[in-house]
């Protein structure tokens, strides 16, 4: 609540407290992160999706593109989504690529349930691609055994296959 602007997700936050950092160290030194990018007249990578929303008008923004595509969606942070929700508006189509068993951004405010808001809440339809054409079934098996691994309130997808054999772990 103190740090105005910022995400909900803890991602950060859980990243300084596994290092030992107070809840104290850690507000003062976001607060100094923040007035020394404007002191600066820096902008971080998040301020710049804020930003663009601030200058220009949604229509504006709405009408740049027809069409709309999207690359590692399953780390998109919240800043980004909104900014993205803003671009695709008008869009006469959106196509959004990921895989939740792949995010990797929650310590800058990613999280893999942000794909799944795009079909519960936005309406789109998910298509699953499930079979490796990079590597065979040994490093498929045991990749399934890793994500069945991992719940974070999700979904897990565990039917990763592929279309050779061989491969190994070791």
């Amino acid at each position: 609540d103190a740090l105005p602007g910022w995400s909900g997700d803890m991602g950060v936050w859980n990243t300084a407290a596994e290092s030992g950092m107070s809840a104290g160290d850690f507000l003062a030194a976001v607060q100094a992160y923040e007035q020394e990018k404007q002191v600066r007249g820096y902008y971080g990578h998040d301020d710049v999706f804020a930003y663009v929303q601030q200058t220009c008008s949604p229509d504006t923004l709405a009408s740049l593109y027809a069409h709309v595509c999207v690359d590692e969606v399953q780390d998109t942070s919240e800043s980004q989504y909104s900014f993205l929700r803003a671009l695709w508006r008008d869009a006469q189509s959106v196509l959004c690529v990921g895989d939740v068993d792949q995010s990797i951004y929650s310590f800058r405010g990613a999280h893999p349930t942000g794909m799944t808001a795009l079909v519960e809440n936005e309406g789109f339809a998910l298509y699953k691609l499930n079979t490796s054409f990079r590597f065979g079934e040994g490093i498929a098996r045991y990749a399934r055994h890793l994500i069945g691994q991992v719940a974070e309130g999700r979904e897990v997808r565990v039917d990763l296959t592929a279309i050779h054999s061989g491969g190994q772990v070791v």
